[in-house]
């Protein structure tokens, strides 16, 4: 009998965040930093100073200005030990924590900033996108959502919004925020936002659609061309989906795991089981601990006549941490399968363990009865068959099994 593959998470909870260092936001037209991050950066180098500690700001402009940010910061960091509401050190530390991409002092700086002047959008703006980089969407949103009711046309304040509600698990939001943020302003991190939220709300062709558009921006952004492969055989697009994955693979994605599992996924589906057993092999190297590539490397290579290298893959993947107590039980029934007409002790052993991780499945206690049958131990078979039909009245090889075991009279 062919086994059936187990069903795996593939790409995990959720898509990596579609931003790049704070020193080099993605922009449309190929400008290297955020208009808010220019204005950050020409504050910190303003030659005219208008406040307390003149000289000594002045000395840590030049210093800035002479990419000294080191020495820029030891004098920034003086002045605010002695006046601790000096808003233009604070900015300026900000600009400098900004150009050595340390985002947490930047952040700490820019929290200053807008305590100091609420309206500094220049300080919110890039406050929010550094909540963003470090995770923290649940701050990163009452920003943002501030920054897109004042500028409602501004695409890349919008695909921020979206990006947070996003990531933040609130999908439902997300959706029209990023649809807006596509038509305002286009751009392939946008579209694939958009797309993992439509398929985490159960709208494949949609996101089919939106990885897609994602691809034709950027041809050669792995992440969109994998997640568009993954989406195809979804839909039942295989014939489309094998190509796209594979030039997934050809540009580098960083999620080799995910993109051999779907090859395999395919392959196994269509009975190609030498091909699927080469793709579950380079997705056990790519994430060794994962149980579902073990265990299917062993359904697929038993389904390919291979018992010994199947025998060894379910060994293996009952070494590993199962999603759940009925996953775990179909790799030990698979092999005590294997085992049941070399070792019918360690089969029954396994199958015993089978019937307690899924107490409910009666083809376990079925495939039990048989085991002891194999023995001689007829009391515990009639008992596992009983036990079977308990579960399943329906259940055949029990019945069978039964009559064979009950006296002719």
């Amino acid at each position: 009998m062919k086994k059936r593959l187990t069903k795996t998470t593939i790409l995990g909870a959720g898509l990596a965040l579609a931003l790049v260092p704070l020193t080099a936001q993605a922009q449309s037209g190929g400008t290297s930093q955020t208009q808010d991050e220019q204005n950050m950066t020409a504050g910190a180098a303003s030659a005219h100073i208008s406040t307390a500690f003149q000289d000594q700001l002045r000395h840590a402009s030049d210093d800035f200005n002479a990419e000294k940010y080191g020495v820029a910061a030891g004098e920034l960091r003086t002045i605010i030990g002695k006046d601790r509401d000096n808003l233009m050190a604070h900015q300026m530390l900000a600009a400098v924590y900004l150009k050595q991409n340390d985002v947490h002092d930047m952040m700490t700086e820019l929290q200053d900033v807008i305590r100091l002047s609420p309206q500094d959008a220049s300080a919110q703006s890039n406050l929010s996108i550094a909540y963003l980089q470090t995770g923290e969407f649940d701050k990163a949103i009452p920003l943002l959502a501030k920054q897109v009711a004042a500028k409602p046309r501004d695409g890349q304040k919008a695909y921020y919004y979206g990006l947070a509600l996003a990531q933040a698990g609130k999908t439902a939001e997300a959706i029209p925020v990023l649809q807006n943020a596509v038509k305002l302003k286009p751009s392939a991190p946008a579209y694939l936002q958009l797309g993992a939220a439509l398929e985490q709300s159960g709208k494949a062709a949609e996101a089919v659609d939106a990885f897609q558009s994602a691809v034709k921006l950027d041809p050669k952004d792995a992440q969109s061309v994998l997640f568009e492969g993954m989406l195809l055989h979804q839909t039942g697009h295989d014939d489309q989906a094998i190509p796209a994955v594979q030039k997934a693979l050809a540009l580098g994605t960083p999620n080799q795991f995910g993109a051999h599992m779907i090859l395999a996924e395919i392959y196994g589906s269509q009975g190609k089981n030498d091909l699927a057993v080469a793709q579950y092999k380079l997705a056990v190297v790519a994430k060794p601990t994962d149980f579902g590539a073990a265990a299917n490397l062993g359904v697929v290579t038993q389904n390919s006549g291979s018992k010994t290298d199947a025998i060894a893959a379910y060994r293996r993947a009952l070494t590993l941490v199962p999603p759940t107590p009925e996953a775990k039980a179909q790799v030990e029934d698979s092999l005590a399968e294997l085992l049941a007409t070399t070792d019918a002790g360690e089969a029954a052993t396994l199958l015993q363990a089978a019937a307690q991780d899924d107490p409910k499945n009666a083809q376990y206690q079925s495939d039990l009865g048989q085991v002891y049958e194999k023995q001689g131990k007829k009391a515990d078979a009639a008992a596992a068959y009983t036990q079977a039909l308990a579960l399943d009245p329906k259940q055949f090889e029990a019945k069978s099994g039964l009559v064979r075991l009950t006296p002719k009279k």
